[in-house]
């Protein structure tokens, strides 16, 4: 399937996986949820391994930084 997307690099199932968690914190997915359908019998693994690996809503982060046009002093 990699191949018909131009993905010319293996993925693992690790990968995939990690992929998968990711995702589902993106959507707010609880922990609980994400181990049941990892095959997890707790969120240990979940909240050591597949944590977030990127902040969330960067764009509106920067978006409600201050800019030169405010009067910010």
């Amino acid at each position: 399937m990699g191949k018909r997307a131009g993905i010319e690099k293996h993925i693992t199932w690790s990968c995939a996986r990690l992929s998968f968690s990711i995702l589902l914190k993106d959507r707010n997915v609880d922990d609980p949820t994400i181990a049941y359908l990892l095959g997890h019998t707790t969120t240990d693994q979940v909240q050591k391994v597949y944590k977030r690996h990127r902040p969330k809503d960067q764009k509106n982060t920067i978006d409600n930084l201050p800019s030169y046009e405010m009067d910010i002093f």
